[in-house]
This record gives C-alpha cells, structure tokens and sequence, in this order.
C-alpha cells in the first residue's frame, strides 16, 4: 500500500509518508497542509 512510500521534499528535506502524513525534523507529524502553511509552499 501507499503507507509504505516514502517521499523527501526536495526544497525543505521533510519526510512525506503515507501520502498525506509529514515527519519534521522537530515536533509532531503533520499533514502537507500543515507543511505548505508553516514550512514550504513548494510541497
């Protein structure tokens, strides 16, 4: 399944899994919402 995927942003270098679900470096995870909001707008 998707679960299993593992992306890297290529501009901010968060983990993306899952599809939906954002591992930063720091606190807990988060959505690409989330990222796009606080972080990167690349994503």
């Amino acid at each position: 399944m998707s679960e299993n995927q593992q992306e890297i942003c290529p501009v901010c270098l968060v983990k993306i899994v899952g599809g939906d679900r954002v591992l930063f470096s720091s606190g807990p995870p988060g959505t690409k919402a989330k990222l796009w909001a606080r972080v990167c707008q690349y994503a």
